[in-house]
């Protein structure tokens, strides 16, 4: 089972057209699909299941995954100063950015 994080968006989709004219049936689309218009994106091609960002974690326990496909990013933030980040930004990318610094020297 391969999971494209990001699936519905411009580059996200076309990876998933990409995997299908490959063979691979077995993708799961991790996106948003919102009102936007996203899901058009996805309409031909062929899904294992389409999970929202919000159920990923109790979606992803148990399974395994042959590969992750991580092209998932909230691109509506245009938040340049790392001292004080947007909401958006917790978690890992938190804790990547505060390695940043260190990583330079």
């Amino acid at each position: 089972m391969l999971l494209v994080t990001g699936g519905a968006g411009f580059i996200g989709s076309n990876v998933v057209a990409d995997l299908n004219e490959a063979g691979h049936t077995d993708v799961v689309v991790n996106d948003m699909l919102g009102s936007d218009g996203k899901w058009r994106n996805l309409g031909k091609r062929q899904l294992a299941d389409l999970i929202p960002p919000s159920d990923l974690s109790d979606w992803l326990k148990g399974r395994k995954l042959d590969a992750v496909i991580h092209l998932g990013a909230i691109s509506s933030t245009t938040a340049t100063d790392v001292t004080r980040p947007p909401p958006q930004l917790t978690g890992t990318a938190m804790r990547a950015l505060s390695m940043t610094p260190r990583s330079r020297h």
